[in-house]
């Protein structure tokens, strides 16, 4: 509680944040070009395996992260544009984007309680890989609360993945799903298992960039992903400061005197 309070204060220092003016929507054309292209020449032939996948699951895990700009209304000022990044990224993602952003909105409102949607990937490590591998799928459950067009628009978007399977089994598992789903996988490890798992902890003191500074961003949901970064790392700083002064000065975050650990007063630990 009082680590949220502090993170409020320190936003209020870092003064009036400007809408996005499109990075995210210019990032997610060139990816959308970089996917296409190199579709296209797996298929045809020019590409094997061995470079194509690379590049698709790099461009995939780039979609995931403008689709999750999107959902925050962040991925351009305009909410045409906004809409169209989701809707195109989710489609590609193998889900409606009314799934991904009721799933992940849900997530913010209750993470850490029984009814988080993503909590299915971070409960339990013992089948992690099995979870991670349909985390994108599992994001169609929160629709049992959506209307019934968004259903509807579920139900379509399911039984067409399922028959593009069917009926061109080796576009539609090499050429997409495999390095979707392997780019997919990854953004849920980096961005809900790590940071909400056992070792969120650690990571969150010694690799935050890893999952896009995740702690931050519940903080700070309105912000798209290259202002997050400049914002929060700019927070860390005020926070180092703050913690090592109140290390200084034998105080806990909440004002009551810290235990001595040693003699040395200008050691630096989160108390």
């Amino acid at each position: 509680m009082h680590q949220h309070h502090h993170q409020k204060e320190l936003r209020k220092k870092m003064g009036k944040i400007e809408p996005s003016k499109g990075p995210t929507f210019y990032l997610f054309l060139g990816v959308l070009a970089i996917i296409a292209a190199t579709t296209s020449a797996y298929i045809a032939g020019v590409l094997n395996a061995g470079f194509a996948w690379p590049i698709l699951i790099v461009a995939y895990y780039f979609v995931a992260m403008c689709v999750h700009d999107a959902i925050h209304l962040s991925a351009h000022a305009d909410s045409h544009l906004n809409r169209i990044v989701g809707w195109i990224g989710s489609l590609l993602m193998g889900m409606t984007f009314h799934a991904i952003r009721r799933s992940h909105m849900q997530h913010h409102a209750s993470v850490g309680h029984a009814h988080d949607t993503e909590a299915f990937v971070y409960r339990s490590a013992l089948t992690l890989p099995l979870r991670l591998a349909i985390a994108n799928f599992y994001c169609y459950t929160s629709l049992r609360a959506g209307t019934t067009g968004q259903k509807i628009q579920g139900i379509s978007v399911a039984l067409g993945i399922l028959g593009l399977i069917c009926f061109h089994p080796g576009v539609a598992l090499f050429a997409w799903i495999i390095p979707m789903q392997t780019a997919g996988a990854l953004f849920a490890l980096n961005t809900v298992y790590l940071p909400h798992g056992p070792l969120a902890n650690w990571v969150d003191e010694r690799a935050p960039e890893l999952t896009g500074f995740h702690r931050h961003h519940h903080s700070m949901p309105q912000l798209p992903w290259y202002q997050l970064f400049h914002t929060a790392r700019k927070m860390r700083k005020q926070e180092t400061k703050r913690w090592t002064c109140l290390w200084q000065r034998g105080e806990q975050p909440n004002g009551r005197l810290a235990p001595a650990a040693d003699d040395n007063p200008l050691k630096c630990v989160r108390l």
